[in-house]
């Protein structure tokens, strides 16, 4: 699924939210490590991760082509500001 959007934030900042792809690997990876080291209600702590930029770039890449799933990135003013995923759970049409 593709997707892009600016959103005019309320202090005037502009936030561009499109999909993911492999160039954006190092950014999720930072990302995913920077969230998991702020809170103790994820499955890990941010030291606790296991992924590469390369497996990372691979997932982005599985997700821009999917035509059901989607990974989302916002960046204000150009820098990065946080992630989104929806992935769905399998093929039949009720839970697509």
């Amino acid at each position: 699924m593709k997707y892009e959007k600016k959103v005019k934030l309320k202090d005037n900042r502009t936030c561009l939210i499109r999909n993911g792809n492999e160039k954006d690997a190092l950014v999720m990876l930072n990302i995913y490590i920077d969230v998991h080291n702020e809170t103790d209600y994820l499955l890990a702590y941010g030291d606790e991760c296991t992924l590469t930029e390369e497996t990372e770039a691979g997932f982005l890449k599985m997700m821009s082509e999917s035509n059901r799933d989607v990974q989302l990135l916002a960046f204000v003013d150009g820098e990065p500001a946080g992630c989104a995923g929806l992935t769905s759970l399998g093929n039949k049409i009720k839970i697509r």
